[in-house]
């Protein structure tokens, strides 16, 4: 059985997967160390960025306003992540590449502390996203 893959003749996937590339010897923690955003690609056209932070709340109504203050600061920031992406593609193809949001992401709260004595409750954040490159 063959399988056919399909991709965008224009995506020159070196320059992207260089663009993308946070791991060795690169910071993927672009002006903060209180956070961290991984890119990769996952499909010949399609790219992941994900979020990630450890955050520490008191109580429940605390979580929903950490939880939602770190829903904008993880789009800010991977809009910041999307632009360094577009501006580094271009200066290693010569072609400019634009990226859409497929969905509206996932996100999760991992429990990492929790303690019968404090209310205090410390977890990690985590938002992923798909965007398709056109």
């Amino acid at each position: 059985m063959q399988t056919t893959v399909k991709s965008n003749p224009g995506l020159n996937l070196n320059a992207l997967g260089q663009a993308v590339d946070t791991t060795f010897g690169r910071s993927s923690t672009l002006k903060s160390s209180s956070y961290s955003v991984k890119s990769s690609i996952v499909s010949v056209d399609m790219i992941k960025l994900t979020f990630a932070a450890i955050v520490t709340f008191a109580s429940e109504v605390e979580k929903r306003a950490t939880k939602q203050r770190y829903e904008e600061e993880s789009g800010s920031v991977m809009n910041d992540v999307l632009k360094k992406i577009k501006e580094e593609y271009k200066q290693l193809s010569g072609k400019a590449v634009s990226f859409k949001q497929v969905g509206e992401g996932d996100i999760t709260l991992e429990m990492l502390s929790v303690s019968t004595v404090s209310s205090k409750k410390t977890v990690y954040f985590k938002k992923s996203v798909l965007f398709k490159a056109t």
